[in-house]
């Protein structure tokens, strides 16, 4: 499986040439991600691949590149290009590259009282 460095991701990235697959936890995609990047389960990261589209390139982002390496295996034979984070997200924060809050209202609204009370 092939690794990319952070620079390169985020090139590929940015232009529409890759799509970003972030396959860390729920708390860490809200608090931090690359921006674009769509959200998957690890364990669940096949059911993610007709919205990356066919043929088209990923970069798996994980919390480390063991954890990318066995998503991107799982997307094998799915006519994408698949690459992994060299480093993982550690990485791309080390690399000082620009990073987003979820923009899911769901996922970062306040739990607001009930009226009825």
């Amino acid at each position: 499986m092939k690794t990319i460095d952070p620079e390169r991701a985020r090139q590929l990235v940015a232009t529409g040439e890759a799509q970003a697959l972030d396959l860390r936890g729920e708390d860490a995609w809200r608090e931090s991600h690359v921006p674009g990047a769509v959200h998957a389960d690890p364990d669940d990261v096949t059911s993610h691949a007709d919205e990356l589209g066919r043929g088209g390139a990923v970069v798996v982002i994980a919390e480390d590149e063991d954890s990318g390496r066995k998503a991107a295996e799982a997307l094998r034979g799915r006519d994408l290009d698949v690459a992994v984070l060299a480093g993982g997200m550690d990485a791309w924060s080390d690399e000082d590259l620009k990073t987003e809050p979820s923009a899911d209202p769901d996922d970062d609204a306040p739990v607001e009282p009930d009226a009825a009370r």
